[in-house]
C-alpha cells in the first residue's frame, strides 16, 4: 500500500494538546487513540510510513488502521486522500 508522509517540526517530544486529552481522547476507542499517537510520534521524523507499517507497528490489521484513520477525520483531526 502507499506511503504516507507526515511532516511536523517538533523533533524531541510529541506534544498532545490539552483538547485532544480532554475532548477527544475520553470518547474514541483506545486503538484509535494508539494509532493517532503513533502518526503524532511519526510526524517527528519526516518520514514516509505505511498503512501496512502502522499495522504492523500497532499489531493491527491494515483495515483497523483504515477505521482508526477515518475516525479521526470525521472528529476533524486530519485529512485523508486517496490516490487511486
Amino acid at each position: 500500500m502507499n506511503e504516507i508522509t507526515l511532516q511536523n517540526n517538533q523533533t524531541t517530544y510529541t506534544a498532545i494538546s490539552n483538547r485532544f486529552l480532554d475532548d477527544y481522547m475520553p470518547k474514541a476507542n483506545g486503538e484509535f487513540v494508539k494509532v493517532y499517537l503513533y502518526l503524532l510520534r511519526s510526524s517527528n521524523a519526516n518520514s514516509p510510513i505505511s498503512i501496512s507499517g502502522i499495522a504492523d507497528k500497532m499489531n493491527h490489521t491494515e483495515n483497523d488502521v483504515l477505521r482508526s484513520l477515518r475516525y479521526w477525520e470525521q472528529e476533524g483531526l486530519l485529512k485523508l486522500t486517496f490516490d487511486a
